[in-house]
């Protein structure tokens, strides 16, 4: 490693923004010369804190160690008190996050469910008919004989 090179200390893709804070105090605070780079427009680059000097990466670690140790007793300490969010939790925080979500998941399983099955039997040329399963009313479209699935009589409308 050379000398007055630039090393990386700190990811920030998806470090929440009082932690980010938190980390620039602290290096702050010990005279540990650093800067920032933020993210690029398109998200293909992330944001980072890096050390000037490179020689400062022990110290700067061992400072960073120190406190994500520490956030994470608070944040365990945290849980323990108020338990962990759950889904009604994150509904009334965040309802428009949610709301349109579970929507488009209500909304993907009815419309699976709603969509009738059967197999289309059809005879190709003189060997043994073919069963396939299908959605909707191709067999009627292609004058087929259609079946549920199993083995029951034919379905005439709808297929």
């Amino acid at each position: 490693m050379i000398a007055g090179m630039a090393k990386l200390l700190f990811n920030l893709r998806n470090v929440p923004d009082d932690e980010a804070d938190e980390v620039r105090e602290l290096l702050t605070a010990h005279a540990v010369d650093w800067y920032e780079t933020r993210p690029g427009p398109w998200g293909i680059s992330t944001g980072a804190l890096w050390l000037r000097d490179a020689t400062a990466y022990p110290e700067a670690r061992r400072l960073l160690d120190g406190y994500q140790q520490s956030r994470r007793e608070h944040a365990r300490e945290a849980e323990r008190r108020h338990g962990r969010e759950g889904f009604l939790d994150l509904l009334r925080r965040r309802p428009g996050f949610v709301l349109p979500r579970l929507t488009a998941i209500v909304a993907l399983l009815v419309h699976s469910m709603a969509l009738p099955r059967c197999c289309c039997t059809e005879r190709r040329g003189s060997g043994p008919s073919v069963r396939t399963p299908v959605a909707g009313g191709c067999c009627e479209a292609r004058h087929l004989q259609c079946r549920p699935c199993s083995t029951s009589p034919p379905i005439t409308s709808p297929c």
